[in-house]
């Protein structure tokens, strides 16, 4: 059951960032760099990128790139959506396509936690 859960928790979150993926606004420093996907969190369970590929997702086909200015993308197993992000203190913001998510900045950790899908994944600076 979890072989089949997880990757398509990860899709699912990773689609609400991708109608997510606009910014501007009153914004903090500027993100640079890539994210690259570290886990996801299930409940009690905390599965790392390497046992997220083990159930056949490739965990490095999954990252936020944040570009100049204030435009990111979100890259989920070769597939690209664009966006604008802002930030404000210790939240991203992340939109495109008419939708938003919030995330929250740790250092070089970013947290998407989305109480609707019942999980956190976190990515960590290249």
């Amino acid at each position: 059951m979890k072989k089949t859960l997880i990757p398509l928790l990860i899709l699912s979150f990773c689609l609400v960032a991708l109608t997510a993926c606009g910014g501007g606004g009153d914004t903090a420093p500027a993100l640079s760099g890539t994210y690259v996907f570290k886990s996801i969190q299930i409940g009690e369970d905390v599965f790392s990128a390497d046992q997220v590929s083990a159930l056949g997702l490739d965990a490095s086909t999954i990252y936020l790139e944040f570009l100049d200015g204030d435009d990111c993308r979100l890259m989920l197993a070769g597939e690209e959506t664009a966006g604008t992000y802002a930030v404000r203190g210790n939240s991203l913001a992340i939109s495109s396509d008419g939708g938003m998510d919030s995330m929250t900045i740790d250092g070089n950790t970013i947290i998407m936690d989305d109480p609707e899908l019942g999980g956190v994944m976190v990515f960590e600076k290249q």
